[in-house]
């Protein structure tokens, strides 16, 4: 019996050793007090050990006594784990130490007994053919009693009034640590009664440990996750279904009857029809998946349900049944349609958008490669007027009364949309193209208001596309090329793209793309024209541009400029060539030229892309050359565009010390209010104001006054344009300052003006 009991307890504390192993890797802060527990229990069921295997008194006594003391901590810290793990707060009515103190004292009394022999003695008597130590309690034994049964009481009551107030299905687990810890003091007392020669106690605390490791930490009630589950599903926005291998249905939840609405779809039946409804949507019940489902309601609406069915398998693989998962997508499908309707239809007349269009313009092209296709681009006259005469909303009425002369007109196959403002597009098959028909009907439909007569005209744009690999975008920039050629023309209302308009695209596209190139190469050369005064000196010229062109010659200004302003490029062209010029200005002074000027053009676009502020007073810090050697000429053009921003850039640059010029004054719709508004240094007045008009002596008088003006607000007259000497002396006469034209000098290039003009 001994034996067994030994090995029963060595086969108990290992077990002990491997949860308090366990219990190390768990964070809550109950299992601290675990651990205490099962350390203490391991403690006890050593030194039982040792008092089951000694012969020796002293040992036995040692080992009686270590074994009282493990129990004292062993409570207490049973006591310390129910206070915890209820939630008791027995802290509130006793202080910590009190229990320590306690416990200390109790446990020195005890390691004294070996010595002192108060509290117990211990004797050998035989059992059958074996000898035991046993113990005899003396009257000090009992204040380790009445201590270790106060602990007993307190965790026990602790345990019962929370076993009593939790629910019922947390309940087993309070109720089993109690009678595990119970069943423990009654078997210690039991010992005590009876004195028999072992305590049978010294198993059941070990296991009680155990029994509270895996109650508090690793239980969890079969109840409890049921309960949850089916709470969490009941609750869930989706519908369940679960069924058998029988196609029964176990389950559903409150949901599954909100989202199948009519009675073929009721989820008690749902189940039994689950093949004829995979079926019927093209599925296999033998695989999982995932399926869109639109069905009607009851008003008729449609409504998007999202299916996910999964087969339910055992850990062998064997099939158990399945689940539906039912979601509710109508929100959201049409949120994400309203979007894309947004995204890819114009607000105003519910046609594709620009980059809509392209998009399916390019799918049609793609499909239809047999096809020849027209692309055919709108433009309405004087929009902006309408707009601005009429109103925002007669104007929007205009746009949607031709979106829908488009829709009543387009046949199948053909793509349309708005491109941007009153600009539309149509992909027609060249086939189906009626011109004229086309035409009148646009114009038969656009009407501004009911009582209002306005004659309105569409232009269209017509490009032949043949070449389907270019973008859509160039396409439509084709059309509206051919278009702009009759904006404005009263007689045409039709324009096609042909080569000569190409010609005219590839010449652009080849000097746009030859640019960058020539700033590199130095194909672009500074001219001048020299400037003179009316005592015959030159003191300096204009500034213009030629390109040598590597295969197309010497090309003038007028081959290449306006292409530079309409695609924008005219910005860096003209930032090249106010570096040439001050460039050129800094070799002059290091020749001892530094009272020379140059004149430079700034063009309206400029204003827009570059701090012409920054951009000059850096070219003059970086040349070191004065200010005054650089004159800016701006035209009326471009001071119109932001008329309270450019005063105060002029002023900014009169300020820092540069000569401000305005050019071709007279060529704009308000110079003289201009006059008014602007300071400049000087005016520039072209000849050509003389030759455009009917009456010579009407415009010399006009001439002859806006030069006399500005020499009242002491500004000097630059004329530019003069050809004859008759030209000469009516501006000498009237008190023209300056002079330039072909009468003096065409421009030439610089060393040539070099070699004229700067002279030693």
């Amino acid at each position: 019996m001994r034996l067994g009991f030994i090995i029963a307890y060595i086969l108990v504390s290992l077990a002990l050793v491997f949860f308090v192993i366990r219990a190390a890797h768990q964070k809550r802060n109950s299992v601290k007090h675990i651990k205490w527990v099962m350390g203490f229990a391991c403690l006890c069921v050593w030194s039982s050990v040792v008092q089951l295997m000694t012969n020796q008194q002293m040992i036995a006594d040692i080992a009686y006594a270590l074994f009282f003391v493990s129990i004292d901590w062993l409570l207490a810290a049973i006591l310390g784990f129910c206070n915890e793990y209820c939630e008791f707060h027995l802290e509130r009515y006793i202080k910590p130490w009190i229990f320590i103190a306690v416990c200390v004292v109790d446990s020195i009394q005890l390691m004294l007994n070996p010595l002192l022999k108060h509290a117990y003695t211990t004797r050998l008597v035989l059992r059958g053919a074996e000898s035991f130590w046993i113990y005899d309690a003396k009257a000090a034994f009992q204040i380790h009693l009445i201590w270790s049964y106060i602990l007993v009481a307190l965790f026990v009551g602790i345990l019962f009034q929370k076993a009593v107030k939790v629910p019922h299905m947390y309940r087993n687990k309070y109720r089993n640590v109690l009678l595990m810890l119970s069943g423990v003091v009654f078997l210690d007392a039991l010992h005590l009664i009876l004195g028999t020669a072992i305590d049978f106690s010294v198993l059941g605390f070990p296991l009680a440990a155990i029994a509270v490791y895996y109650y508090s930490v690793e239980f969890i009630p079969r109840a409890l996750v049921n309960k949850t589950l089916g709470l969490t599903v009941d609750e869930m926005m989706d519908g369940v279904i679960i069924a058998d291998m029988d196609d029964r249905t176990i389950y559903a939840n409150d949901c599954v009857r909100k989202l199948l609405q009519t009675e073929e779809w009721d989820a008690d039946h749902f189940c039994e029809n689950f093949d004829v409804w995979c079926r019927t949507h093209y599925q296999s019940p033998d695989e999982n998946f995932i399926y869109d489902w639109t069905v009607e309601d009851r008003d008729g609406k449609k409504r998007y349900l999202k299916v996910q069915y999964r087969r339910l398998l055992d850990e062998n693989g064997k099939y158990l049944g399945y689940y539906l998962n039912i979601q509710e997508r109508t929100e959201e499908i049409q949120t994400l349609l309203e979007e894309r309707y947004a995204a890819t239809h114009d607000a105003l007349t519910g046609l594709y958008n620009r980059e809509y269009f392209y998009k399916q313009a390019e799918r049609c092209l793609r499909l239809r490669p047999e096809e020849r296709y027209l692309m055919i681009c709108s433009d309405i006259r004087n929009f902006k007027m309408i707009n601005d005469i009429f109103g925002r909303e007669a104007a929007d009425k205009l746009l949607i009364d031709m979106a829908d002369s488009l829709r009543a007109q387009a046949m199948g196959g053909e793509v349309y949309g708005r491109l941007v403002n009153d600009r539309f597009a149509l992909l027609m098959r060249k086939r189906d193209y009626r011109e004229m028909k086309l035409v009148d009907k646009s114009v038969e439909v656009m009407k501004v208001a009911e009582d209002v007569s306005y004659p309105l005209k569409v232009y269209l744009g017509v490009y032949e596309i043949d070449d389907p690999s270019i973008p859509i975008s160039m396409m439509c920039d084709r059309a509206l090329l051919a278009l702009g050629t009759i904006k404005g023309d009263y007689q045409k209302q039709v324009a096609y793209y042909d080569e000569e308009l190409r010609y005219n695209v590839l010449q652009e596209q080849e000097l746009a793309a030859g640019l960058d190139r020539a700033i590199r190469e130095g194909e672009l050369e500074l001219y001048i024209q020299p400037q003179i005064t009316v005592d015959g000196k030159c003191l300096g010229g204009e500034g213009l541009v030629r390109w040598n062109h590597p295969t197309r010659g010497l090309l003038l200004p007028a081959s290449f400029i306006d292409c530079f302003e309409r695609n924008g490029m005219i910005v860096k062209m003209d930032l090249h060539v106010w570096e040439l010029a001050c460039r050129k200005l800094r070799e002059w002074k290091d020749k001892g030229f530094g009272d020379r000027y140059i004149s430079v053009n700034i063009s309206p676009k400029d204003f827009f892309f570059v701090d012409i502020y920054k951009e000059f007073t850096t070219l003059v810090g970086r040349y070191g050359i004065s200010p005054k050697n650089i004159k800016l000429e701006i035209t009326e053009t471009a001071m119109m565009a932001d008329l309270p921003k450019q005063l105060a850039l002029i002023k900014k640059l009169r300020e820092a010390g540069f000569m401000v010029e305005m050019d071709d004054f007279g060529s704009g719709y308000s110079s003289l209010n201009m006059l008014k508004d602007i300071r400049v240094d000087m005016l520039k007045i072209d000849m050509e104001f003389l030759r455009q008009s009917q009456s010579e002596e009407r415009s010399r008088t006009i001439l002859k006054t806006v030069v006399a003006l500005s020499k009242e607000l002491g500004m000097p007259v630059i004329t530019e344009g003069v050809e004859t000497k008759d030209h000469v002396d009516f501006l000498t006469q009237i008190g023209c300052d300056i002079f330039q034209g072909f009468f003096f000098a065409r421009p030439m290039k610089v060393e040539d003006y070099e070699k004229k003009y700067l002279k030693e």
